[in-house]
C-alpha cells in the first residue's frame, strides 16, 4: 500500500480499488447531469423573461458569471462564420471532448473491473462487483445519451445560422 500503509494481497487491492473508481464514476456522472440540469433551468428562466433586451441583458450576465464545463466548444465554433462548416467543426470538437472526457474514466473503469473479477475473491464480492459496473454502465449511458442529443440539438443551430441568439444554450 501507499505510504507505508501496511501491505494488502493483490485481489483484494484490487477490488477495492476498482470500488472506489465506481463510486468517483457515478460521482462525475451525476456532477455531470447537475451541469446539465442547472443549464437547462438557467435557459427556461431567461428565456421566459418578457422582453428581448431583459433576455439580452439576462444572458449577457450569465456568461459572465458562467465557469464552462470541459466539454463546451461551442465559442470555437463561433468563431467560424459559415453556418455549415462551424456546425461540422462544433461536432468534431464535441466528439473529441466527449471521448476524451467518458474515454478516459471508462477505460480505467474497465480495467479495474478486469483486474477485481480476475482476483481471487469470495462470490458475494464478485457478484458486488458485477452489480456496481453495470449501474455504472447505465450511469454511463445515460450521460452519453444526454450529451448527444444535446449536441445533435445544438449542430442543427449551427447548421441553420439560428446560433446567434441560442448559443448561450451550448
Amino acid at each position: 500500500m501507499p505510504f507505508s500503509l501496511g501491505s494488502v494481497d493483490v485481489g483484494t487491492y484490487s477490488v477495492i480499488a476498482y470500488l472506489i473508481l465506481t463510486v468517483l464514476m457515478i460521482s462525475y456522472c451525476q456532477t455531470f447531469a447537475a451541469a446539465h440540469i442547472a443549464a437547462r433551468i438557467v435557459r427556461e428562466t431567461i428565456n421566459s423573461l418578457g422582453s428581448q433586451s431583459a433576455r439580452d441583458e439576462a444572458w449577457g450576465i450569465m456568461n459572465l458569471h458562467q465557469l464552462a464545463p470541459l466539454s463546451r466548444v461551442a465559442p470555437l465554433a463561433l468563431l467560424i462564420k459559415t453556418p455549415k462548416i462551424a456546425a461540422c467543426y462544433y461536432c468534431l470538437l464535441k466528439l473529441v471532448a466527449i471521448t476524451v472526457l467518458f474515454g478516459i474514466p471508462c477505460t480505467a473503469l474497465v480495467s479495474a473491473f478486469l483486474k477485481s473479477i480476475n482476483a481471487s475473491i469470495a462470490s458475494w464480492i464478485y457478484w458486488l462487483s458485477i452489480l456496481a459496473f453495470c449501474i455504472t454502465i447505465v450511469a454511463v449511458i445515460q450521460m452519453l445519451v444526454v450529451e448527444i442529443l444535446h449536441t445533435t440539438k445544438v449542430t442543427r443551430l449551427f447548421w441553420r445560422g439560428e446560433v446567434a441568439g441560442q448559443i448561450r444554450q451550448a
